[in-house]
């Protein structure tokens, strides 16, 4: 499949640890076109973050554990601050 895209965005990102100069970037797609670009996106997603831009419900917390209790899958992990707040 050959498809013609337009970057709108690209985000990038250093790592101060680094002992390179290479740094991390991400080109962001919607699910679907991504889905449509691989077949086989099951297999290719490593990694799912959720940014946003106020902070989280306990109910949105609570509705984010459930949907992850659901894959039943040992490599999922939830890192919130809303665990960390009093």
């Amino acid at each position: 499949m050959e498809k013609e895209l337009t970057v709108l965005a690209v985000i990038e990102k250093e790592n101060m640890y680094s002992t390179n100069d290479f740094g991390t970037s991400n080109i962001i797609l919607s699910d679907t076109l991504f889905k449509e670009l691989y077949p086989d996106y099951e297999q290719r997603i490593s990694n799912i973050e959720i940014w946003t831009e106020k902070e989280i419900t306990k109910e949105q917390h609570q509705q984010l554990n459930t949907l992850m209790g659901k894959e039943h899958s040992t490599q999922l992990n939830l890192d919130s601050r809303y665990d960390t707040r009093e």
